[in-house]
């Protein structure tokens, strides 16, 4: 989409993908409109846009969002609530699924045609993520099995209503783009998310609230059985942020596809923290003591095949940044955060 084809609306643009997302359409001279609870953050991080950028401010993802998507061409909807940015099991469920339904619907009736969501590796798998390790080849046809009804806000921790969330309401946004075959939907599936943050991202004082790359600290923070061990995380498939940022610019010049909805997985490698801690030590060896034990032992973690080829095929997105650097930008934004907060 070049700067001559409208003005794209962003939700989500001071978060971690988000703001990516703007960087990039930014730099391809594409005007932006991002939608933000705070407006003096946004301004924050892109002090230089102009007018390029318009800011936004409403609330929450539920409220109305029709003056916003207003004369725009094309919708990127990529904020959500969740167990990675401290919200409440009842404000991810809502955000996840009826923010994410709510903008998406209210776009459709001012007759955009051009959406693109940011969705979740994780809505490939049902809960137990037994799916998610050893030989079978996972495609973007896959769909965890939960239902709206199976969630319960008060009886199930912050990563099964995230995932939970994430699933229906991708389950619902294939039934809107069955109903609306005018409409160029797409849904997009990062896996575990790394990398650098933006310039003048602003550091939240608690260093979990950095959301996935918080998990890289503990290899140096410690695990949850103390110093010098392993970070319990079992996820095993990363991306850099900005390819997952690339993929979303991809996306918005991607033209539909006959009888496939628009549905893919953006993950580059499969990862193991053994090795994660091995780059870490080369590139920082005054870090060595502080990270896991030569006795630590790590935890088992997904392996699946993830099968990227509709990705490659719609996108052209064929080429990612190596693992290790996302591994090593992860961890100089969490150094960074011990030199500002001092901890």
């Amino acid at each position: 989409m070049s700067s001559t084809t409208g003005l794209v609306l962003v939700t989500g643009a001071t978060g971690f993908i988000g703001s990516h997302i703007v960087s990039q359409l930014l730099a391809k001279d594409i005007r932006v409109r991002a939608v933000v609870r705070s407006l003096s953050k946004v301004r924050a991080i892109f002090p230089n846009a102009g007018s390029q950028l318009e800011v936004v401010e409403i609330p929450t993802l539920l409220d109305d969002h029709t003056e916003a998507l207003k004369g725009v061409s094309a919708v990127i909807h990529t904020a959500v609530p969740g167990f990675h940015n401290g919200a409440s099991n009842e404000d991810t469920l809502k955000g996840a699924y009826e923010g994410t339904l709510n903008i998406v619907n209210q776009a459709i009736s001012l007759g955009i045609k051009k959406i693109i969501v940011t969705g979740s590796y994780v809505n490939l798998f049902d809960t137990d993520f037994n799916e998610a390790y050893g030989d079978r080849v996972i495609t973007e046809k896959e769909f965890g099995s939960i239902e709206l009804a199976d969630i319960k806000p008060q009886e199930q921790d912050a990563f099964f209503i995230y995932q939970a969330a994430k699933t229906v309401a991708d389950k619902r946004l294939l039934q809107i783009a069955r109903e609306n075959p005018d409409i160029d939907l797409t849904v997009l599936l990062p896996s575990m998310v790394l990398g650098p943050l933006v310039p003048n991202f602003p550091y939240p004082s608690d260093i979990s609230q950095l959301g996935t790359n918080s998990f890289v600290y503990g290899l140096i923070a410690g695990g949850p059985d103390g110093p010098n061990t392993y970070p319990s995380l079992s996820v095993g498939h990363v991306v850099d942020v900005r390819d997952v940022a690339k993929a979303h610019v991809l996306a918005l010049d991607a033209p539909p596809v006959a009888g496939r909805h628009k549905r893919m997985i953006i993950s580059s490698a499969i990862f193991k923290w053994k090795d994660a801690a091995e780059v870490i030590r080369t590139a920082h060896p005054e870090l060595a003591s502080r990270l896991p034990s030569s006795d630590a032992v790590p935890p088992v973690q997904k392996d699946a095949v993830l099968d990227t080829s509709f990705t490659s095929e719609v996108l052209g997105l064929k080429e990612y940044i190596p693992w290790d650097e996302m591994v090593l930008a992860a961890i100089e934004v969490c150094l960074e955060h011990e030199r500002r907060f001092k901890h």
